[in-house]
């Protein structure tokens, strides 16, 4: 069936932390989600075999939190960062979680670096895919200024499209 064409249209609703950036819920969701997985899979792989004690418990409280923390901290700057340093920051933020979650296995250092390091090289990859397939590009502001502060010279006509103009007087 066919509507209007003033029909309206449902927007995102967005919080207010009070200080007049607009934050979305998937913000701190998002976050919160990933850093109780990674807690909750830290703290099963220090278990190894025996029952759960507090301070499995503890342990991946304490990973899951410090996670979660950190991928909280680099989503609210992402935006402020060049496609090229987010993509790193997100491929060092995976290398790294899957890394130490490698080492609870048991795995030696250099594999679980290894890990790390194949993990990142993935997500680095990933990540810049997404950017640069998914991000619109950012047009360079200086260019605009200039284009729309070029003086011509009297008498000579404006060039296709280009209206009137300032004109330089002697």
């Amino acid at each position: 069936m066919a509507t209007h064409a003033t029909a309206p249209v449902r927007h995102h609703r967005h919080t207010s932390t009070g200080t007049g950036t607009r934050t979305s819920a998937s913000s701190w969701v998002i976050p919160v989600l990933l850093g109780a997985f990674f807690g909750f899979y830290a703290g099963f792989l220090r278990r190894t075999g025996e029952a759960v004690g507090w301070g499995d418990v503890l342990y991946g409280v304490v990973a899951g939190l410090i996670f979660a923390a950190l991928a909280y901290g680099f989503g609210r700057i992402q935006h402020t960062i060049p496609k090229e340093l987010r993509g790193f920051g997100y491929a060092a933020l995976c290398g790294i979680a899957i890394g130490f979650l490698h080492s609870l296995t048991g795995a030696s250092i250099l594999r679980s670096a290894g890990m790390g390091l194949m993990f990142a090289g993935a997500m680095l990859v990933a990540a810049c895919y997404v950017f640069y397939t998914h991000e619109p590009v950012r047009t360079d502001e200086s260019a605009k200024v200039r284009e729309s502060a070029k003086v011509r010279e009297p008498g000579k006509p404006p060039a296709t499209g280009e209206g009137p103009g300032p004109v330089r007087v002697p």
